[in-house]
């Protein structure tokens, strides 16, 4: 069984759709990806429960849980 984890982070950025039609070009049948929570219970796809690691935030951390999806930065990967 082959499965691609976060989604082919690999060779794509980790859980990144980006990612994941890379593994599904590659034939895998089976993507594994994380979720979190924002403070408004929206599921939003990122592994760690802070923004800094994945998109090179130098400042504080921002964490998932802390914000509502709107007020979140988004990032396109």
């Amino acid at each position: 069984m082959k499965c691609s984890h976060r989604g082919g982070g690999g060779e794509k950025h980790e859980n990144s759709l980006s990612a994941f039609q890379n593994s599904i070009a590659h034939e895998i049948k089976y993507l594994e990806l994380d979720v979190q929570l924002t403070k408004d219970n929206i599921v939003v796809v990122a592994h760690d429960y802070d923004l800094s690691r994945c998109h090179e935030i130098d400042s504080d951390k921002i964490f998932i849980g802390q914000y509502n999806f709107d007020e979140l930065p988004h990032y396109k990967s």
